[in-house]
């Protein structure tokens, strides 16, 4: 059971890299998050300047709240295809320095 959280972050900022709502598919598709020993991850799908789907990833120390150096992280983009539903995975039994982590997403092809 719990009684309180442990932590209060505040929000998390995407930094202007908003979270892109697709009405066409479910709300849980568009961002995922998961959690080792020492980060707390979250990606999700972004419209870049060509207004192309691209997907991004955060590393937030869950001990002091911090962002990680160099994040958020543009993991995949270009101005020719759109990358959609993001999926993030850890080793939640590490706790490693920095973040270590697997995304893996929707590339559509199809789209000029």
């Amino acid at each position: 059971m719990v009684n309180k959280p442990i932590f209060n972050y505040g929000v998390i900022s995407t930094h202007s890299h908003t979270v892109y709502s697709d009405p066409s598919t479910d709300f849980r598709d568009e961002y995922h998050s998961c959690c080792d020993q020492k980060w707390m991850y979250i990606t999700w799908t972004s419209t870049n300047s060509s207004s192309h789907q691209e997907i991004w990833v955060d590393a937030v120390d869950i001990f002091s709240g911090a962002e990680a150096t160099g994040f958020p992280l543009s993991i995949k983009s270009d101005a020719t295809h759109n990358y959609t539903r993001p999926t993030i995975a850890c080793d939640v039994r590490n706790a490693p320095d920095d973040p270590t982590f697997a995304v893996a997403f929707i590339t559509n092809l199809n789209t000029a």
